[in-house]
């Protein structure tokens, strides 16, 4: 899974689409455990100090085809 298909599937996560105008933060990949954390934040908080949301996101093999 690339770095852009994690976020995708984080913003469409439960917890990313709390989320109305996303900012990542940080992109990380475990590779011992295979999981990608997506640190974002709101980009229209009402609050001055927001804490981050981390959405975690499994990483797979994409289905190819086969040669």
């Amino acid at each position: 899974m690339s770095e852009e298909d994690a976020i995708r599937a984080g913003l469409y996560s439960s917890d990313g689409e709390q989320v109305r105008i996303p900012v990542i933060e940080n992109v990380d990949f475990d590779k011992d455990i295979g999981i990608w954390t997506i640190r974002m934040r709101d980009a229209i908080s009402t609050t001055d100090i927001q804490d981050p949301i981390e959405v975690k996101v499994e990483d797979i093999e994409p289905v190819g085809e086969q040669e």
